[in-house]
């Protein structure tokens, strides 16, 4: 999983996705893939989880096997365009000065991402579900979220780990 984490250590707050099974290619859409997440926001004691979890459940809390599907359908479209792969690039960007922020809705908009550079320092995350729209597949654009204020430091292991649990 990767997983972001704000600076604050002492009441310590993270947003983790988790890459699940890749889609069954279709044959009315050979020319697309599509990729299976898990979504948990964290705040000290509390956590909310949407989608796929893995690792026995570890990614928020749930009591889940070592795999586990939630009725949530919460994708990330691989191709052709590979919206992780966009993720990462943009926040790559943001590191080294080349963009302000990162804004990044899914092509399945269960979840909003929102990064932008902090007046003084560091980098402030908002992140928004829409369980509406993965549970009932109609985006309604109300949510629950986490807002944090992260490092530069934290900001590349999260993408580095993006790359790697996603391979792009």
């Amino acid at each position: 999983m990767a997983k972001l984490v704000s600076e604050d250590k002492e009441v310590e707050s993270t947003l983790e996705i988790v890459p699940g099974p890749a889609l069954p290619v279709a044959e009315i859409m050979s020319d697309q893939a599509w990729q299976k997440v898990g979504l948990a926001l964290v705040s000290g004691p509390f956590n909310i989880n949407l989608g796929y979890l893995s690792n026995n459940g570890k990614s928020g809390g749930n009591d889940a096997t070592d795999e586990e599907e939630l009725d949530e359908e919460c994708l990330f479209c691989r191709k052709p365009k590979d919206e992780v792969h966009e993720l990462a690039e943009q926040i790559e960007q943001l590191i080294e000065g080349k963009l302000d922020s990162v804004l990044f809705e899914p092509a399945e908009p269960f979840f909003e991402l929102r990064i932008t550079k902090a007046p003084v320092f560091g980098f402030k995350v908002e992140a928004w579900l829409d369980s509406g729209n993965a549970t009932t597949g109609v985006y309604r654009w109300d949510g629950v979220g986490i807002r944090m204020h992260t490092t530069r430091d934290n900001l590349a292991s999260f993408t580095k780990q993006l790359r790697s649990e996603f391979s792009c």
